[in-house]
């Protein structure tokens, strides 16, 4: 395997891993298309097999094998990450990080430059917090899948800025909270779906630096 093949199967897999895990925690309907995956998809998961990802993929597998009904589902999910009441698993970067606890922090403003950087810019600008988790995962996605393109038309240099990009704000940003954020999604779910949410992106986290820095190397 040649540099660049090891650098676009790197890439691939963080764009894979994150567009799936940024559907799943940013629409509850997501949860009933997951309900209808091919169990290959699971042995296919792009990402290696850690403790974390073992269990997660165990628990999908449950869950797709039996699925929950969709009211508990979304149930689940507002428990989770809604409310009413005190959420379980609070989406919000700045939540967790911020002095007041507060949505639209300075961290918020921070991922929208970081965002703004690449030419994008959350859906729902001014009204909703840029700073969810799946939000950030699909920028990250978002990054690596431009790497990737960039890789194919053999524009090295390109490939080594998006994937810059995206490691620096795995660091800034992702790292700092999401450890956290997962271990409570995991222990508040009260599916195996969302338990393996939880599973799958305190796995996931773990390899996207070093997945990233071999397309910076490559």
């Amino acid at each position: 395997m040649t540099a660049a093949d090891g650098a676009g199967e790197a890439l691939d897999a963080v764009a894979s891993a994150c567009a799936f895990l940024a559907h799943l925690l940013l629409r509850p309907e997501a949860a009933d298309a997951v309900a209808q995956l091919d169990p290959a998809f699971i042995a296919d998961w792009p990402l290696a097999r850690d403790a974390d990802t073992v269990a997660g993929l165990a628990a999908l597998d449950a869950f797709v094998r039996h699925p929950a009904p969709s009211d508990a589902l979304r149930a689940d999910y507002a428990a989770l990450f809604v409310g009413p009441g005190p959420m379980l698993a609070c989406p919000w970067e700045s939540v967790h990080r911020g002095e007041d606890r507060l949505v639209f922090d300075r961290q918020t403003f921070e991922v929208r430059r970081a965002y703004a950087a690449y030419g994008l810019q959350a859906p729902a600008l001014n009204r909703e917090p840029d700073d969810h988790v799946g939000l950030e995962l699909a920028f990250v996605g978002a990054l690596a899948a431009a790497a990737l393109d960039a890789l194919e038309r053999g524009d090295d240099g390109e490939v080594r800025r998006l994937a810059v990009g995206a490691v620096e704000f795995c660091t800034e940003h992702l790292e700092p909270w999401v450890p956290g954020f997962a271990a409570q999604v995991t222990a508040g779910a009260a599916t195996p779906l969302y338990r393996a949410l939880g599973l799958l992106l305190a796995g996931a986290l773990a390899q996207f630096g070093p997945l990233l820095s071999t397309a910076v190397r490559g």
